[in-house]
């Protein structure tokens, strides 16, 4: 059984996500990172990622989502703070801890690709090093 299939389909992934999105918007720190965003199309945008990556068919870019983030200045704090949220919505939607572990290492690989400039990540990855 993949992950996406341990998570309950994409119709689920879809339900958490929407559910991530109010969580982040609500946020007062994460908030103020969407007020130039259009909603819909990131929660559909998400949705698929996460349905994709879920199900071994990651068809997003490690470029892609770099360019998508770089103009948001998300940070490590940032980057915690969401994965924060989506393990207790996992968790609370009753998902055992090994699948909730295995969506934040899903997750956790990709930070580098969302995060300006990550001390976390395995690579630095400066928007501008001449700083």
């Amino acid at each position: 059984m993949n992950l996406l299939e341990r998570l309950g389909g994409p119709a689920e992934v879809r339900a958490v996500t929407d559910e991530l999105y109010d969580r982040l918007l609500a946020d007062e720190e994460l908030g103020p990172l969407f007020t130039s965003t259009h909603m819909p199309t990131m929660r559909v945008r998400l949705g698929d990622y996460l349905i994709g990556a879920c199900s071994g068919e990651v068809t997003v870019t490690a470029e892609r989502l770099q360019a998508a983030h770089a103009q948001h200045g998300v940070n490590d704090r940032h980057f915690s703070i969401m994965a924060g949220h989506l393990a207790d919505l996992l968790e609370g939607s009753g998902i055992d801890d090994e699948t909730t572990a295995d969506v934040l290492d899903l997750i956790a690989d990709r930070r580098s690709d969302v995060v300006s400039h990550s001390h976390v990540a395995d690579e630095w990855n400066p928007v501008d090093d001449s700083v």
